[in-house]
């Protein structure tokens, strides 16, 4: 789906590389070296064909993972806790990392995800900026078969015999709040979305490879109104909006965070009839913060500029 585009390093982080990561999750690596290595058009496009559909199947197997998490530790009181563990079957073992990290963005605190094998219980964790997980861990090793990582991130196998002492160990010494740590959004600029255009955004390309060490700027704004708020694709799992603030023309704006998670902030902090206004199109009083990158999105040879929504709060007037 990127034929014409100018391929950047999102479209291989983004796009193309999962694809090819999918084949090692799902237990089918030699697919995608078979790829990397064919030679004749036409068969390296039916093997890029098996490679979208392993990783839609591996997209949807971590959104049911994702979910028995979360139903899970919300049934045994863990979301009191600071440090989220989660036990899953073992379908999902290859798939733990990325179902933390989709706990870790949801309640912005550490997590972890266990699944039992003949070792023991074999896990990843995804972490905060205010947990560096790889000290937690090291602090009691003695419990672990192995483990290994960085302050953000871990894989481990717990002890079954330690297993018990390992949850309560993880949670007691992370000297964390229970109610978990607020997310740190690091903005460049407070910029007005008067000044976003083509040319701006071209001049900001230029700045490019983005990526660690070098993040796309982020640019924000205390308040938008939002008008014409729908879900996006068969899935509902994103979201297009149209925003606008005082003088300056509305612009559309996309979000591909949790869909869920951002119609329950505006309920919770509106009122159900106020996202029903918003959902309906008509006159609302939605007003919140957003920090955004600007972009060009290309649709079927049609592009225009939008906002990507990455973060949203309510700040009082």
């Amino acid at each position: 789906g990127i034929r014409g585009k100018a391929l950047t390093e999102y479209h291989l982080g983004f796009i193309l590389g999962p694809c090819f990561n999918a084949a090692g999750r799902m237990g089918q690596l030699p697919l995608a070296f078979a790829l990397l290595e064919e030679e004749d058009p036409l068969r390296a496009r039916e093997l890029a064909q098996e490679l979208i559909a392993l990783n839609s199947r591996r997209k949807d197997l971590t959104r049911e993972g994702a979910r028995l998490a979360r139903e899970q530790i919300a049934a045994e009181g863990g979301l009191k806790e600071p440090v989220l563990v989660a036990e899953l079957p073992e379908e999902y073992d290859a798939l733990a990392g990325i179902i933390a990290g989709r706990l870790r963005e949801i309640y912005h605190k550490p997590a972890f995800v266990m699944v039992k094998n003949r070792e023991g219980y074999k896990g990843s964790g995804r972490s905060v900026e205010q947990y560096n997980m790889f000290e937690a861990l090291s602090a009691m090793r003695e419990l672990f078969v192995h483990f290994g990582g960085h302050p953000m991130a871990a894989g481990l196998t717990v002890k079954e015999e330690c297993y018990g002492e390992f949850l309560t160990r993880v949670r007691a010494e992370s000297g964390l709040p229970a109610e978990g740590s607020p997310e740190r959004v690091d903005i460049d600029l407070a910029l007005p979305i008067a000044y976003v255009s083509r040319e701006f955004i071209r001049e900001m390309d230029q700045l490019a490879p983005f990526g660690k060490g070098n993040p796309r700027p982020l640019f924000a704004r205390a308040h938008f109104s939002l008008s014409q708020l729908r879900f996006m694709g068969s899935a509902k799992r994103a979201l297009r909006m149209t925003v606008s603030e005082e003088g300056a023309a509305p612009m559309e704006a996309v979000y591909f965070g949790d869909a869920e998670a951002f119609t329950d902030f505006i309920r919770a902090e509106f009122g159900e009839e106020e996202l029903k206004k918003l959902l309906a199109g008509a006159p609302n009083q939605v007003d919140l913060a957003l920090a955004y990158v600007p972009r060009i999105d290309e649709f079927r040879g049609v592009s225009r500029v939008e906002l990507l929504v990455t973060n949203y709060c309510r700040i009082g007037r």
